[in-house]
C-alpha cells in the first residue's frame, strides 16, 4: 500500500512513480496485482544488476488482468532481485495496492 502522488519521474509515463526491490526466492511465475488502486496503474518489472544499477525491463504491462484499469501482471522469474515499479498511465497518480503471489 502507498501513494505515488510524492514518487518521482524516470522511466514510463510521465506519471509519478515508487520503485520496490524484490527478491525472487525460486524459479516460477509471479503475479504483481494492483487491483484496489485509485488509479490508472501500470506496473514494470526490471533486472537488478549486482551493483544495484537498474537492468533490462523484463516485462511491462497496462490494463492486463481482471480489474480494468488496474494491472495484474504476471511473470516467469528466475531466483534473483528485482526492481518492481508502481507507474501510472499518462500522468496517473495515487494510492495504490500491490499484492504479490509467490508459486
Amino acid at each position: 500500500v502507498g501513494n505515488t502522488n510524492t514518487g518521482t519521474n524516470s522511466v514510463g509515463h510521465a506519471a509519478p512513480e515508487h520503485w520496490w526491490s524484490f527478491i525472487a526466492p525460486v524459479v516460477g511465475s509471479y503475479t504483481f496485482n494492483s487491483c484496489g488502486s485509485s488509479y490508472d496503474t501500470y506496473v514494470h518489472v526490471y533486472n537488478r544488476m549486482p551493483n544495484g544499477s537498474v537492468g533490462q525491463l523484463l516485462q511491462t504491462c497496462d490494463d492486463c488482468g481482471p480489474c480494468g484499469l488496474r494491472t495484474v501482471l504476471t511473470v516467469g522469474l528466475q531466483p534473483g532481485t528485482y526492481y518492481i515499479v508502481m507507474d501510472g498511465f499518462s500522468r496517473g497518480a495515487g494510492n495504490y495496492r500491490l499484492a504479490i503471489t509467490c508459486p
